[in-house]
């Protein structure tokens, strides 16, 4: 049987098959954010999109992040840029990510994805006293956000605008092929490793009581997120960190079980979709009203008519 956990890790972040026709449509801003023009959003999305095929086609780590720094002179506080800025300046020499990172921790105050940079660079030192503050103040954030969704559908719009026409027998139009390529180039960008997580909550480590009560609230932070993949993990480290006997452990595999099949049946759905560019403008209007990757596959499967759990299972935190 396989690992629905392991499913979810892999294939997460790749829900790629559609996307969009139309600018994205205003929403409301975060906190620390303020409201901006249109002129002002769309400068925003083709920075996002420019820094991403720079990143990621160009390799050029210096070029994404000068997009980026400059759609920061015109926001200065939106929360998405900030996580970009320092996610890029990581790759580029004599940049302290630091200083984007400190203005993310004001910006959007509990987001503990945040403390990913941080930790990477204590792990890296050795340095263990370090390690372990980060790893408690990552404990007592609410969520841990990528801005999945926002960076996703910003960016697609712009690309499949920049694209050419396919050949008329192509399954995939821009807009879907847009989402396909910005998917890939996020999940690469914005999207942190969590090895140095899933060895600070190793099973080895989490027989310390103190280790695994401070994962257990990571792991609680990691399964708010804004992707399927940090939500993957969070189950991972919550499962180590408690007795694999116990009722939570039971309940933590049924809840991956479902996180696969609402992942695995949402993709599915759309790809037997024949009108996959309707279907695409229909999924970026969710991405611009959810903040969640999981929220947008409930709404594909309620759509749909198909249940929200697969047979035998009864999910306690569905949504």
């Amino acid at each position: 049987m396989k690992n629905p956990i392991a499913c979810i890790a892999l294939t997460a972040l790749s829900f790629c098959l559609l996307a969009c026709s139309s600018a994205p449509t205003s929403t409301a801003p975060r906190a620390g954010e303020t409201a901006q023009g249109p002129a002002t959003s769309a400068g925003r999305a083709e920075s996002i999109a420019a820094a991403l095929r720079a990143s990621q086609v160009e390799r050029n780590p210096a070029r994404a992040l000068a997009h980026i720094e400059r759609a920061l002179t015109q926001e200065p506080q939106r929360a998405e840029l900030l996580w970009l800025a320092a996610r890029l300046c990581a790759d580029v020499p004599r940049c302290d990510p630091t200083q984007f990172e400190a203005r993310l921790r004001k910006v959007d105050s509990g987001n503990g994805v945040v403390w990913m940079g941080p930790l990477t660079r204590a792990q890296d030192k050795g340095d263990t006293a370090a390690e372990t503050q980060i790893l408690e103040a990552l404990s007592r954030e609410a969520r841990f956000d990528v801005y999945w969704n926002s960076l996703l559908s910003q960016a697609a719009v712009v690309v499949s605008r920049e694209a050419r026409q396919p050949a008329p027998k192509m399954l995939n139009g821009p807009l879907t092929n847009a989402i396909n390529d910005v998917g890939n180039w996020l999940s690469a960008v914005a999207v942190p490793s969590f090895a140095g997580l899933a060895n600070a909550c190793s099973r080895e480590r989490t027989h310390d009581a103190r280790v695994a009560e401070r994962c257990r609230k990571i792991a609680k932070v990691l399964q708010q997120g804004d992707t399927y993949a940090a939500e993957a993990v969070g189950i991972g480290i919550a499962q180590r960190a408690i007795s694999p006997d116990s009722p939570n452990s039971i309940a933590l595999t049924e809840h991956a079980a479902v996180l696969s099949y609402r992942h695995d049946t949402a993709r599915d759905v759309m790809a037997e979709q024949v009108e996959r560019e309707k279907v695409s403008a229909e999924l970026i209007q969710l991405m611009q009203q959810l903040r969640r990757e999981q929220e947008v596959s409930l709404a594909v499967l309620r759509w749909a008519g198909l249940p929200l759990t697969p047979n035998g299972i009864r999910d306690g935190v569905t949504r």
